[in-house]
């Protein structure tokens, strides 16, 4: 049996689903997981809008990286999506960089982070592009499951007619299906 792009491209963390090498990606990927595991709590201050930018930036690259087949180890997938999750997941996110008083820090996040402000339309788009990698990484995973599944229906379908054959073959050579020749060899 012959091994698909897929499987070589999990098996080979320099390889891609469309073949092509990129022969420093383990090292980019463990970049990439270091640097949003590092700022896994956002902070919607204005002061850092370069570090979001630069974050938006991050989550565009890993876009093109899933979209080009990079990520197909299920143990690299996992990783990523836990890191995105937790990027995704607002009951971290603060909107100063020092403690706050918990009653301050609770009401911005039922109230003052949906605000149309800069500080946190930055927050926003880092958001919805992690968001895009989630989508593509489940699309990508849709996809697996549904060529490896017409793939076995297509290997299966010989197997069915030979199958359907040998019944239809077996129930005119059988004779219990015939009232009057049972009677006969049971007399």
């Amino acid at each position: 049996m012959e091994e698909n792009d897929a499987h070589k491209a999990a098996k080979d963390d320099t390889l891609s689903i469309c073949g092509e090498t990129m022969h420093f990606f383990p090292e980019l990927r463990d970049w990439i997981l270091t640097t949003l595991h590092a700022e896994h709590s956002i902070v919607a201050f204005k002061d850092k809008a370069p570090t979001h930018h630069f974050l938006v930036s991050v989550m565009k690259l890993v876009q093109s990286l899933v979209l080009f087949g990079y990520y197909t180890n299920t143990k690299d997938i996992i990783q990523l999506m836990k890191a995105i999750f937790d990027i995704l997941d607002g009951r971290t996110d603060r909107h100063l960089e020092k403690h706050e008083d918990a009653d301050d820090l609770e009401h911005w996040r039922k109230f003052g982070r949906f605000h149309n402000s800069a500080a946190n339309k930055v927050v926003f788009e880092i958001k919805h592009e992690g968001l895009v990698v989630v989508e593509l990484l489940f699309n990508f995973k849709i996809s697996e499951l549904l060529n490896q599944f017409l793939l076995d229906f297509k290997n299966l379908l010989p197997h069915v007619e030979t199958y359907k054959a040998k019944r239809e073959f077996s129930r005119f050579s059988r004779t219990d299906h015939l009232p009057h020749m049972r009677v006969f060899f049971l007399s």
